[in-house]
């Protein structure tokens, strides 16, 4: 009898030291499962708040000043959710996101999302894909890492990818180009020439004279040069610059 009651002792401090092992190992999981879910809430909560154009709702998932990891950078600023809204909004009036993907591990929070929404500017439509990382405290995000594809994302605007040996030569053009106009501005100041001036100029070009008011278009410019032509005459020199000299009364070289 005594042996039975011994082993059956010993069966029940078994048991008990398993449930306690069992309790030990089912409580932390229980608890890690409910931050993760409450963190994929938060990620939920804020593109639904950014759909719905309720921006104070998302403010509500982040700290009132976060820390921002943009893509690749290693340097961080204090932002505002309230930024992220008014400036993606004031470009993008339709944007929405649509969360495709979100996990969670500890207290943090992954998710891709799609951005969609028409450039206020150029009209085109976009679509990219956003992934990031936010690190949660005390129920909100305190800190977020983001990586946009911006390659898609400014293809579908317009934008294209010059390689350097090609951007150099455009350059080149470019700076060709200016010097052209401007040995065609020295020629016509040169002779105060006011036609050959004003085609240099498009129809709504803007002229800043130093110490005079802005001129818009070619009927103030035209009246402008008329006035500057025949009071400082001018000669082209060598180095094509322009050389004015005072003359009193209207005259020309």
């Amino acid at each position: 009898m005594r042996t039975l009651s011994n082993s059956i002792k010993a069966a029940t401090g078994l048991l008990l030291l398993a449930l306690v092992v069992i309790i030990a190992g089912f409580l932390p999981m229980s608890f890690n499962q409910g931050s993760q879910v409450g963190t994929k809430s938060l990620v939920k909560k804020t593109v639904d708040a950014f759909n719905n154009r309720t921006p104070e709702l998302a403010e509500q998932a982040f700290a009132p000043k976060f820390i921002y990891h943009p893509g690749s950078a290693t340097e961080s600023s204090e932002q505002t959710i309230r930024s992220f809204y008014d400036n993606n909004l004031a470009t993008y009036p339709d944007f929405k996101g649509t969360l495709e993907d979100v996990v969670a591990e500890g207290n943090k929070a992954a998710a891709r999302i799609i951005f969609e929404g028409t450039h206020k500017e150029y009209g085109k439509k976009i679509r990219a894909v956003d992934h990031w990382i936010g690190r949660v405290e005390g129920g909100k995000f305190v800190e977020v890492w983001e990586l946009v594809d911006a390659l898609t994302w400014y293809r579908q605007l317009g934008y294209t990818i010059t390689p350097p040996e090609q951007q150099a030569s455009a350059n080149q053009a470019q700076v060709e180009a200016i010097n052209k106009l401007r040995e065609q501005e020295l020629a016509a100041f040169s002779t105060a020439d006011v036609n050959a001036l004003l085609k240099l100029f498009t129809d709504d070009a803007i002229v800043m004279p130093p110490n005079e008011s802005a001129l818009f278009g070619q009927d103030a410019i035209r009246a402008w040069l008329i006035i500057f032509t025949s009071n400082l005459p001018c000669r082209a020199n060598t180095r094509h610059q322009t050389s004015f000299s005072p003359a009193i009364g209207p005259s020309s070289v």
